[in-house]
């Protein structure tokens, strides 16, 4: 009956630290995220088709939104560019 309200065996080290085994998937989470961001980024710097009013645009909304702005980047610039024949 008391064991009821204990967590499961696994979830807590016995200092109520998170165990290693728990923080490998937000590590690899991060590590792609920020390889994706780096890959946007130096994408967009490196885009001679956008005017400098635009990459200042976009490295602002870079630094501000993160990972959200590498997605919309990917979605509105990189993959339009590149599907052009």
């Amino acid at each position: 009956m008391f064991y009821a309200i204990l967590p499961p065996p696994g979830i807590f080290t016995p200092h109520g630290t998170l165990s290693p085994e728990q923080l490998i998937p937000p590590l690899i989470v991060l590590v792609v995220g920020l390889a994706f961001w780096g890959w946007m980024f130096r994408d967009m710097i490196g885009n001679n088709e956008l005017p400098p009013s635009a990459k200042q645009g976009w490295a602002f909304a870079f630094i501000l939104l993160n990972l959200f702005a590498a997605v919309f980047y990917y979605a509105t610039e990189y993959r339009n560019r590149h599907k052009r024949p």
